[in-house]
């Protein structure tokens, strides 16, 4: 499963953590200043933290690695990128810093193909952007992803490394989950903690991996350690209150365990203990739903939308008070610009500044509904920005991704291979699921 010519292998120069425990001090009081300096400015307080953050990736590549999943949870965007992409670019400086004598043959991803050929398309497309300088621009959102699979195919080679990362992402994600039963116990409102909108699929990941790794855990503490997070992550998810993501999680959590279900004598499981394991979720996912409904009883509210779709969708004021008719203006303007440029669509990562040129709805709710945001699902997303050969393009990709995680789950020779590639893979699973009800990815 892992590469035997990792370049983790070439004795890369990087020096004990251990030994610049001030330098972490010190960039945090740096951090804490900036933040008094410049007040709600956050993106200010970033850029002025970023000379001693990237001295402290120059001398340890793995603090960067794995500061990656909290990255995740720092709610805050600088320039139209999220911290974590800026982490993403610190950790490919970093790696380019303390890696020396890098073999550039174990930097080739096992698909990069279907990645270059969608790239490709995406550079194609700029030519009918309304602003062909910024469509470029944010095209680096995607070059930041092919970096950070690059590298992270590449450094990690064992399962330790793996386990680490997992670790600190489930971590962060109970840390999360805490704050999210508080607000809702305190506010009786939508909630979504520390980490902001994006938590909804953070802990729909969560429910992934945690499930997953309570089946392969082979001692019944670990087992029912992954149960309750698994029941916190549950409670939390309820109370955010996002239909879609409940949808996508229950749906993606059936397919991987399903999976195994189905080659259970190859990942080594007995028909019983299989059973027995199914129930036992079944049975905490079910308390999980109880006790969000304990901690917030109108968590289910939102529900009666959908139901009463036709019903008072706009309010005395004017507004849309439904969010799927609310999406539904998004959307209209969206099939305008597919049909107006069907072939290589408006650009990449355009939609947001493009819409202005295709709404056809009262000016009003373009506004309030449509202006700066995104085609809100994945797919509709792509052929819209990226035209037909674009979908094509993006579906060949994830084709490819599908057909590598389930090979990798097939092929894994020990145990802890098995089962890293089933946590992996489920979690991949739910990104291909949400893509039907959101543009997140």
């Amino acid at each position: 499963m892992f590469s035997q010519h990792s370049i983790l292998a070439l004795s890369p120069h990087t020096i004990e953590l251990r030994k610049y425990i001030p330098h972490f001090i010190l960039l945090n009081l740096i951090f804490l200043s900036a933040i008094f300096l410049f007040g709600n400015k956050l993106y200010l307080a970033v850029l002025f933290s970023a000379l001693p953050l990237c001295l402290v990736a120059f001398l340890n590549f793995k603090s960067v690695l794995y500061f990656l999943p909290v990255s995740l949870f720092l709610n805050f965007n600088a320039f139209g990128f999220a911290a974590s992409e800026w982490i993403t670019l610190l950790l490919v400086v970093s790696f380019f810093a303390v890696y020396k004598n890098i073999d550039w043959s174990d930097l080739a991803l096992p698909i990069v193909v279907p990645f270059l050929l969608y790239y490709s398309v995406m550079m194609l497309s700029t030519i009918k952007s309304a602003n062909m300088l910024l469509s470029l621009y944010f095209i680096n959102h995607y070059l930041l992803f092919i970096g950070l699979m690059t590298i992270m195919s590449a450094v990690i080679v064992n399962q330790k490394t793996i386990f680490r990362l997992l670790t600190i992402y489930l971590s962060f994600v109970a840390l999360n989950s805490i704050h999210v039963i508080i607000q809702a116990v305190f506010t009786g409102k939508r909630v979504f903690g520390f980490a902001g909108i994006m938590f909804v699929d953070y802990v729909g990941i969560g429910i992934i991996f945690s499930a997953v790794l309570s089946l392969f855990s082979t001692r019944w503490y670990y087992r029912i350690l992954f149960l309750s997070l698994t029941l916190l992550f549950t409670i939390a998810l309820i109370l955010t209150q996002t239909r879609t993501i409940w949808v996508a999680t229950f749906s993606a959590l059936c397919v991987i365990i399903g999976f195994i279900a189905i080659r259970r004598s190859y990942f080594g499981f007995q028909s019983s203990t299989f059973r027995r394991f199914t129930l036992l979720l079944i049975v905490f996912l079910g308390i999980g739903l109880s006790a969000a409904l304990i901690f917030n009883p109108h968590t289910f509210g939102r529900l009666s939308e959908v139901g009463n779709a036709s019903e008072a969708d706009v309010s005395e004021s004017g507004l849309v008070k439904n969010s799927l008719v609310s999406r539904v203006f998004i959307w209209h303007t969206a099939y305008n610009a597919f049909i107006a440029n069907p072939i290589l669509g408006i650009g990449a990562y355009s939609f947001p500044f493009s819409s202005q040129y295709y709404y056809t709805i009262p000016k009003y709710f373009y506004k309030i509904y449509v202006e700066n945001l995104s085609p809100h699902q994945t797919f509709f997303a792509v052929a819209v920005e990226t035209g037909l050969l674009g979908l094509i393009a993006f579906i060949v990709l994830l084709i490819s991704i599908l057909r590598y995680i389930f090979k990798g789950m097939l092929t894994s020779n020990t145990f802890e291979e098995k089962r890293t590639s089933a946590v992996l893979g489920g979690g991949v699973i739910y990104c291909l699921i949400s893509m039907f009800t959101t543009d997140a990815w």
